[in-house]
């Protein structure tokens, strides 16, 4: 259990946290370890390092390499982001034209409806008109 040179801290802070759980196993009774005051489940720790594969990055010579990789992500992202304008722009247009042909739809509904109110509130005035009269007709050919 030696500290490597490398990550100093971070070394440090690993070999603290197996001697915490081995004090904790071995050298505690079980009354002890209950108590979570004592020794939290969670220790948590801000190690200033950060994890070894980003720390390599300045040691990578190639950045042509790292260029390409990047140019190559982007044009993923970009192809991305034009697939999802092209898919927007069809679907805000099926939902206008969805729109316009139900708003259509229900216009037609409704003036043909009223068409058929006026038209028959018109016809019911010369109805009763003609009614009457028949009725007048048939009374004169009784008597």
């Amino acid at each position: 259990m030696a500290i490597d040179e490398t990550y100093n801290e971070e070394s440090f802070l690993q070999l603290r946290g197996e001697i915490l759980s081995e004090i904790e196993l071995f050298w505690m009774l079980p009354y002890q370890r209950r108590k979570k005051n004592w020794f939290p489940e969670i220790i948590v720790e801000d190690k200033g390092s950060l994890s070894p594969k980003i720390l390599e990055i300045p040691k990578i010579k190639d950045t042509e390499e790292i260029q390409d990789k990047i140019d190559k992500a982007l044009t993923k992202i970009d192809e991305a982001l034009t697939k999802i304008e092209d898919t927007k722009e069809t679907l805000q247009s099926k939902i206008d034209e969805a729109l316009t042909n139900k708003m259509n739809e229900t216009l037609t509904n409704e003036i043909n409806e009223t068409l058929t109110n006026k038209l028959n509130e018109l016809l019911k005035d010369p109805l009763d008109k003609i009614n009457e009269l028949i009725k007048h007709i048939e009374k004169k050919e009784s008597e």
